[in-house]
């Protein structure tokens, strides 16, 4: 019944999935919802309604992560302001390198070096429980 869903693209009826822990039913329902059929685990049935909350996919760099709408939101907001701080830094540092900074510029190129730092925690911490 299964890979009827996949081959038409949706679930007409309930699939009864009784025969798997618990586990395997929720993880089965969240990747067919990735496959884009949407479902929802109802005891032990599948069947063809939105579920709950939805996953959305996240790719950084080649690596794709799977995540709610929420985190994606998080997470899309994070990776925005560690690019955009990211070539604030790379011009600066090339100044750098031309000409000698001050006291206040130094400061300035330093603090942006810690929020960096620290953005890149946030989106490791976000991140860290993501399959």
């Amino acid at each position: 019944e299964i890979v009827n869903a996949v081959k038409t693209g949706s679930i007409e009826d309930p699939i009864k999935v009784g025969s798997l822990v618990e586990d395997e039913r929720t993880e089965l329902a969240r990747y067919v919802n990735r496959c884009g059929i949407s479902c929802s685990l109802e005891g032990d049935e599948v069947t063809g309604d939105e579920p709950d909350e939805k996953e959305v996919s996240v790719t950084i760099g080649e690596k794709r992560f799977w995540v709610s709408s929420g985190a994606a939101e998080k997470i899309g907001e994070t990776l925005k302001k560690i690019e955009q701080l990211g070539c604030k830094l790379q011009v600066n540092y090339a100044k750098r390198h031309v000409v000698q900074f001050n006291e206040e510029q130094e400061q300035e190129y330093n603090e942006m070096q810690k929020e960096y730092i620290e953005l890149l925690k946030v989106k490791d911490e976000l991140l860290k429980d993501i399959s």
